[in-house]
């Protein structure tokens, strides 16, 4: 999650961050003048794989981010798992 400012002057953010239909959410306090990068781990357990189409369900999650109580935006998210396996032939 990226934030940014247009002022000069440090901005203070109270966020948080939902997972709408899982247990998972996130709160902390920003002091940014510019930009801010925010890095979010949800853990395996929280979330059902998208798997592509013909192999199973593709869930998508809202993500739903707060500043001081007021909603400020939301996506749609997917979870995927892949694995480069590398065999010697």
């Amino acid at each position: 999650v990226i934030l940014s400012s247009s002022s000069t002057d440090p901005l203070s953010a109270q966020m948080k961050f939902v997972l709408t239909n899982t247990t998972w959410s996130y709160e902390t306090n920003v002091t940014f003048n510019g930009n801010v990068s925010i890095s979010l781990t949800i853990g395996d357990g929280e979330v059902s794989r998208w798997w592509p189409n013909g192999f199973g369900e593709q869930v998508l999650y809202e993500l739903s981010v707060s500043n001081q109580g007021q909603m400020i935006g939301s996506c749609l998210i997917g979870f995927r798992t892949v694995e480069l396996v590398q065999d010697n032939y």
